[in-house]
């Protein structure tokens, strides 16, 4: 674990310093790029999104900071929208369950259990390693201790102010409470619910209303991005956090999970 985050530090200290001479002339593909920015930022380092500008034409619309990420997030959900179908099977099986549920949204002990079954299924695949899936199947059997740092009276106190991130997950379990429960609650005398009183106050349909609603979970996922990268609080604290969430999205998402009222 500490050979991970030394190696995770280097690569921040090069990107940074790469940033400040402005430089461009790096060789690395969307593919690692992107994976670079990914491992960045869920470990809790800042990574500007500005280094996906160069991936676009003279065409392309993307602005500075995130609006960066926003455009590339729309763009990408569209292209691969429009190819689902045509992909071969297994690949098409993995892009509908990213534009179901993108991977930092994922409860890592049931998205680890899933790419177990679809690492199994690649059975002609030079890449695939029989030993690290006996190790896996084994691994997902155990629950393993995890180590993080001590929370200190600060770090409470900080949970107890209610902070941005506390409140994203809040939204995200409300607001996908409501919309899962929308049609239970029309058959009932509730005199006020959140969909309905959507539909009202905008003229919507319901799924225009559960749209925009989800529009506002999507905000609250950005807000939760947003404190893991405060630096200020140990990651062990915002990861329960961020489970918190991924869990609320992962049951409220399959209806064959019923949730108490």
């Amino acid at each position: 674990m500490e050979e991970i985050d030394d190696f995770l530090r280097a690569v921040h200290r090069d990107a940074l310093r790469q940033e400040e001479k402005g430089s461009d002339d790096d060789d690395d593909g969307l593919y690692v790029t992107s994976l670079r920015f990914y491992l960045l930022r869920k470990h809790g380092y800042r990574f500007s999104s500005d280094v996906f500008v160069k991936f676009r034409d003279e065409q392309g619309n993307f602005a500075s900071d995130d609006e960066v990420l926003d455009s590339a997030v729309t763009f990408t959900r569209v292209r691969l929208q429009s190819v689902v179908d045509s992909l071969e099977p297994e690949l098409a099986k993995e892009v509908r369950c990213t534009l179901e549920t993108p991977r930092y949204r994922r409860v890592e002990r049931v998205e680890a259990s899933r790419y177990i079954s679809v690492y199994y299924e690649r059975k002609a695949a030079p890449s695939r390693n029989d030993t690290i899936m006996e190790f896996a199947k084994l691994d997902c059997n155990i629950l393993q201790a995890l180590y993080y740092a001590t929370t200190s009276r600060e770090d409470i106190e900080w949970v107890s102010s209610y902070p941005k991130i506390i409140r994203g997950v809040c939204i995200i379990a409300r607001i996908s409470n409501d919309i899962m429960s929308h049609e239970r609650e029309q058959a009932s005398k509730h005199v006020v619910f959140t969909v309905q009183t959507c539909m009202k106050e905008y003229g919507f349909t319901a799924e225009q209303a559960k749209g925009k609603l989800g529009a506002l979970i999507d905000e609250a996922w950005m807000n939760i991005v947003e404190g893991c990268l405060d630096g200020e609080h140990p990651m062990g604290l915002l990861e329960r956090v961020v489970n918190l969430a991924q869990g609320m999205d992962h049951m409220y998402k399959r209806r064959c999970m019923h949730l108490p009222n």
